[in-house]
């Protein structure tokens, strides 16, 4: 018959089976603590040196670098190498949308050391390849920053490529517009104490049309910035940076974007549609 201590004894081990998350040792808990660490395993790895891939970047921008859409990296300075899974995951950094496009601009320089030794390097040609899909597309013109024009590096500051912070989209149509006639589509007028920027626009209609897109400010007019005669019926404008085409938006006279859109079929009525898509800052 067994003691009541083997019993005891029993009765322990089925409960230490059935722990859903085993107590976390004293190395474990002061690992959680050490600096830049995010998770205790992560942070154990880069202490012992073993068992563990690295995916190094080095910054030869020039200036400061952060990666918006990897909040654990602290900001990289100019020609420093950070390790991006001691702060992050590899499956973070992999879907990270903001990486691929800052080596593609050669602003960062990447090496991925398995824990094996084998290392790759990762050019703006392979990090496609080389990093889970990304959809560049979508990130193309969030380019922030001011200064070295056609989309290079800024003159000074820091280099941030960030996804917009209060993302707007207007819609606007005019009917029955006649032949080699012109009218105008207007967007929301942007929100009083906030800076718009224009990420898109799209024109579309039922004929062949010419357009052209200005700024207003407080009821005034800029040049025109964009114009577009469409064979196809269709025009989407996307500026090289949100910066390029900003208004403020106040509390007297419209601030927004206006299109104006002419009918050049020479004997039918259009109709036009158009769609804004802006930031609000």
């Amino acid at each position: 018959m067994p003691s009541i201590q083997g019993k005891a004894r029993e009765e322990l081990r089925f409960i230490d089976i059935d722990r859903k998350k085993p107590a976390i040792s004293t190395a474990q808990k002061a690992a959680r603590y050490e600096t830049g660490a995010s998770d205790w395993r992560n942070s154990i790895y880069v202490r012992q040196g073993q068992n563990r891939d690295r995916w190094l970047v080095t910054n030869v921008s020039g200036k400061t670098i952060t990666i918006s859409d990897l909040l654990a990296v602290p900001a990289i300075d100019n020609n420093q190498t950070v390790d991006l899974l001691f702060y992050e995951s590899k499956e973070k950094v992999s879907t990270s949308n903001v990486l691929p496009l800052l080596i593609k601009r050669g602003w960062l320089v990447m090496k991925k050391i398995l824990y094996t030794g084998q290392s790759t390097n990762v050019t703006s040609q392979t990090v496609d390849n080389a990093i889970d899909p990304i959809q560049i597309d979508q990130v193309e013109s969030l380019i922030a920053g001011s200064g070295g024009g056609g989309g290079g590096v800024p003159s000074s500051g820091c280099i941030t490529i960030c996804p917009p912070s209060n993302p707007k989209f207007s819609y606007g149509t005019i009917a029955s517009v006649a032949s080699m006639s012109q009218s105008s589509i207007s967007s929301t007028a942007v929100s009083n104490g906030y800076l718009g920027k224009l990420t898109g626009l799209t024109v579309t209609g039922n004929t062949m049309f010419k357009a052209y897109a200005v700024m207003v400010n407080n009821d005034v007019e800029s040049q025109p910035f964009a114009i577009w005669f469409a064979a196809n019926m269709a025009w989407q404008f996307t500026p090289p940076t949100p910066e390029y085409f900003t208004v403020e938006g106040g509390s007297g006279g419209f601030n927004g974007f206006r299109v104006y859109i002419k009918n050049l079929d020479p004997s039918d009525t259009s109709d036009f549609y158009a769609i804004f898509y802006y930031d609000e800052e």
